[in-house]
């Protein structure tokens, strides 16, 4: 049940309504976005917004739109979908190209909001709270993305099953607990064949044996793509030392002398949780340490 402010639930009833609809993103960065699609700026205080996270000004100038939205009784996901367009890179309001590249956008909070616009001091009510799912962006500068909401979440599978691989979402996050920076090296471009290959002169350790950075992860720190991460497919195309491959292509082209750190990458197997990162002690992949089915049925000796 939604609780309406009784000050704009009057304004709702009355026979000419002036409703609003505003929105709030935060990006991975912990800025926000706030748009509205009524054609002037609309203001949330204190006052008439609870919730600090709604508090500010709510932009006209928000190129977004979005489809009705309609929820059931039958616990179907009411989803609604997005577009707009696409804001220059130098641009202070707005869905850039550069933001959607670096991941900013990516599962990032929502929160659409009903107001007056005439007499936005009145309160305002929560439509709708969710996340943005993937943004999809063409060459004319358009954007689509759709707005999940919460109900979004009892679809996926949150319980752990016995797998003989570890299950940690992301190598050395809280579970893992290997200091991922203790074995991050830095590197420069030495020749380019496009932006999913390049060679690089690495700053690694003599003794690291080719495919130790596969499935890590490469981000810039100088040059068009700087700060722009993309996960490694290959560190050793043809057996060529320093030669590397990724599963996706930077957004813009990378030119020798570029320079960037290296995080290795980890497959998940015991041997290399053993052996490589002598990390053993925090290893998930349960199912290794089942005895099976058939020790299980065997009888006494």
């Amino acid at each position: 049940m939604k609780t309406i402010p009784p000050a704009l639930l009057a304004r709702m009833r009355a026979d000419t309504a002036s409703i609003g609809i505003c929105f709030w993103i935060q990006k991975k960065d912990g800025t926000f976005i706030r748009g509205t699609t009524h054609d002037q700026d609309i203001t949330l205080t204190n006052d008439s917004a609870p919730d600090d996270d709604a508090v500010g000004t709510y932009l006209a100038i928000e190129n977004i739109s979005m489809a009705d939205i309609q929820s059931g009784a039958d616990m179907a996901v009411d989803n609604t979908e997005v577009d707009g367009a696409l804001t220059p890179a130098d641009s202070a309001v707005g869905i850039t190209v550069a933001d959607i590249e670096a991941g900013l956008f990516d599962d990032a909070p929502v929160e659409i909001l009903v107001c007056d616009w005439s007499a936005p001091e009145d309160g305002y009510y929560v439509a709708r709270r969710g996340f943005l799912g993937e943004i999809k962006r063409d060459t004319d500068g358009k954007y689509t993305t759709e707005i999940r909401s919460l109900k979004q979440l009892l679809a996926q599978v949150t319980v752990r099953t016995y797998s003989e691989r570890c299950q940690v979402k992301r190598f050395g996050d809280a579970e893992c607990k290997f200091n991922v920076a203790s074995v991050t090296v830095t590197g420069t471009v030495t020749a380019v064949t496009n932006r999913k290959r390049f060679d690089a002169d690495i700053a690694a350790d003599s003794g690291t044996a080719a495919g130790y950075f596969n499935g890590g992860e490469l981000t810039f720190t100088s040059g068009a793509n700087n700060g722009y991460m993309r996960e490694v497919k290959q560190d050793a195309v043809g057996d060529v030392a320093g030669a590397l491959s990724f599963w996706e292509a930077f957004p813009n082209d990378v030119q020798v002398g570029d320079t960037f750190s290296l995080s290795p990458g980890c497959n998940r197997l015991l041997s290399t949780c053993r052996d490589v990162f002598d990390n053993i002690v925090n290893f998930r992949g349960y199912g290794v340490f089942i005895p099976g089915i058939d020790a299980l049925a065997k009888g006494p000796t």
